[in-house]
């Protein structure tokens, strides 16, 4: 239930979205307002309230998504906001996008700084955790013999933008095999300690694995390599809004992520953050004013956008904080064990994923049926059961991905559960 302060806050941001005096003619402008709060007239179970979360969905009756680790879906909310927004901007373009609707993205901007625990001003909209981290990527200041250290596990993008500076300009790419599941946080810290040389100048670090989802102690990695002069540049395309942390939890510098994944926003939509006594430093991945050289806004030249992609945001943002952030995280851990226990005893399936910890452990999961081909396991649950998973295959390890989100019903889990059983008795072929 929403609490009377909450409900307090929540009318105050969206007030910021409202738009006076656009067009006579335009009489849409309600949605600017956000959708009216749910406000339940007796108890529910918890399972109901989920039920009422999922209702906010326009999800396909006939599948069952356990890929929200590739892209998870916007709720009708989020959906009917931008295509109005879109609307009014059609009407009259460079007028309603540049005056009208881009300011307005000021409030979606706090909103986001607020729960990333950042200033507004250290905080950017990009279109995807990729376009966050190439700005990093190729932002900073490197030169020939310099290295950059990172996992064998950390994003092919990512590797591959690093690998390309090694080409052009002489510096040293190290990546070292981090095993699945990873051990203690400080063994890990260890592993990137003991690879560390003279050379290093930055890490490379995911917050949450996007192969086996494994959470990486992000916090302890910054404070092993703060002494060393060491820049940490964070993958969080699957931290914010799955897992409950502000910015000092992780005294990251630069933090890049997606906010189509696990805040449902539009597709097309992302932030970075980068420190205030760092933006200077960094530079931009397309060129800027001069006048933006300290500022944050010069990661955002990057000529027309979307706008209502990112005002839409607002319905996203709403919806989030209905839920709470430990809520949430709890309620993805709670399905991620619902479906994952069964099975912890089957000697012939192998998880990739560190379960075997108290605290929460979030929505990603990767299972490995031994003696069975992951391919051909993922189309077989496709096939056969309408279940949507990700098959992956990494030189190191492989598996099928499996991430349920807020919407997903135990009902759903159970039949994924007997799937994998039939897969395990009678093979997939």
């Amino acid at each position: 239930m929403i609490k009377p302060e909450n409900m307090k806050s929540r009318r105050s941001f969206l007030k910021h979205l409202s738009v006076p005096m656009l067009l006579p003619s335009w009489k849409g402008l309600e949605f600017l307002w956000g959708s009216p709060p749910y406000k339940p007239a007796t108890p529910r179970r918890e399972e109901d309230f989920w039920e009422e979360i999922r209702a906010r969905f326009t999800l396909d009756p006939e599948q069952i998504y356990l890929n929200n680790g590739a892209l998870c879906p916007s709720p009708l909310a989020v959906q009917e906001q931008l295509a109005q927004t879109e609307k009014y901007i059609q009407e009259l373009p460079s007028v309603h996008l540049n005056a009208h609707t881009w300011p307005k993205t000021r409030a979606i901007r706090a909103k986001l700084a607020e729960h990333f625990g950042a200033s507004p001003e250290e905080i950017a909209f990009t279109r995807n955790t990729t376009e966050a981290m190439e700005n990093f990527i190729f932002g900073l200041n490197l030169k020939t013999g310099d290295e950059v250290l990172t996992s064998t596990h950390d994003y092919w993008r990512f590797i591959n933008s690093f690998k390309q500076r090694e080409k052009r300009e002489g510096i040293r790419l190290t990546q070292i095999p981090m095993p699945t599941p990873a051990p203690s946080d400080e063994e890990v810290v260890e592993l990137y300690e003991q690879n560390i040389s003279p050379q290093t100048k930055v890490i490379l670090v995911c917050h949450v694995n996007n192969l086996s989802g494994q959470i990486l102690p992000i916090q302890k990695i910054k404070q092993m390599a703060d002494p060393k002069g060491i820049t940490v540049l964070v993958d969080g395309a699957h931290g914010f809004a799955q897992l409950p942390f502000k910015q000092a939890d992780l005294g990251c510098d630069y933090y890049g992520t997606s906010l189509h994944k696990w805040l449902s926003g539009p597709i097309g939509t992302g932030m970075l953050y980068v420190k205030q006594d760092r933006i200077a430093e960094t530079w931009p991945l397309f060129g800027a004013p001069e006048r933006h050289e300290d500022s944050i806004h010069k990661f955002e030249s990057v000529g027309t956008v979307q706008a209502a992609k990112y005002l839409a945001l607002g319905e996203a943002i709403q919806l989030y904080e209905e839920i709470g952030a430990e809520r949430k995280m709890n309620r993805l851990s709670e399905l991620s064990r619902y479906w994952t226990d069964p099975f912890r005893d089957e000697k012939r399936i192998i998880f990739h994923t560190q379960l075997d910890k108290p605290e929460p452990i979030g929505a990603i999961s990767t299972l490995q049926i031994q003696d069975v081909e992951t391919p051909k396991l993922a189309k077989f649950l496709e096939e056969k059961y309408k279940i949507i998973v990700r098959a992956i295959r990494h030189p190191e390890f492989e598996g099928i991905r499996v991430t349920p989100n807020v919407y997903t019903r135990k009902a759903d889990l159970d039949l994924f559960v007997e799937a994998l059983k039939v897969a395990l008795a009678k093979g997939v072929d």
